[in-house]
């Protein structure tokens, strides 16, 4: 059986779609390894540092609470009783944010850690759907379910990949921005792994 030009150039595009996926699989299965490894102490600095800057914050706010209330013990004046909180709440909204990354980090973390099988499979989905794509497409097989059985695959395969790209650059998205919230970036980088 000889292949004439064009089914040559689908079989070269199909293998050469494979020699491409082939790799990012087995790259993709240290997604999980490689993101935790990146991020864990990271990740537990900036959660230190964001505790302490929220405890600090609350001190701060008590404090200045305190300052701008009337003794407890002191008789009822409406108006000392009525005070502007104005210049708390840039404070509160600062603690706020402290506390939301801090809740957030973990989170995403864990997310971004899950996202290597998705990836994989996703991968896996893709190169599958390839190959009777290829072969359909060469017309070394004409039987049409494999056409539809390699695009349903490629397609689920490709949107999957989508979908968890974008959920993964979402994640390290928002760690950088708490890590630089925390101000623990420099901290990390001078550690080295053992």
């Amino acid at each position: 059986m000889s292949l004439d030009g064009e089914q040559l150039t689908v079989v070269g595009i199909g293998v050469a779609a494979l020699l491409v996926i082939g790799p990012a699989i087995f790259k993709a299965a240290n997604v999980k390894g490689d993101t935790n490894n990146k991020w864990s102490t990271r990740v537990d600095l900036a959660l230190v540092a964001l505790d302490d800057k929220i405890v600090r914050e609350l001190a701060e706010i008590g404090s200045a609470t305190a300052l701008l209330l009337p003794p407890a013990d002191a008789p009822f004046d409406p108006v000392q009783a009525i005070v502007d909180p104005s210049p708390l709440s840039e404070r509160v909204e600062r603690t706020a944010d402290y506390y939301a990354a801090r809740v957030r980090m973990p989170k995403d973390l864990a997310r971004a850690c899950k996202l290597g099988r998705k990836f994989v499979a996703s991968l896996s989905m893709l190169a599958i759907g390839i190959v009777p794509l290829t072969l359909f497409y060469a017309e070394l097989i004409t039987w049409g379910p494999l056409r539809w059985a390699g695009v349903a695959l490629s397609g689920i395969g490709l949107i999957t990949l989508i979908v968890a790209s974008i959920i993964y650059i979402i994640c390290m998205d928002r760690l950088s921005d708490d890590e630089i919230l925390a101000d623990t970036s420099s901290q990390a980088r001078g550690r080295r792994p053992r």
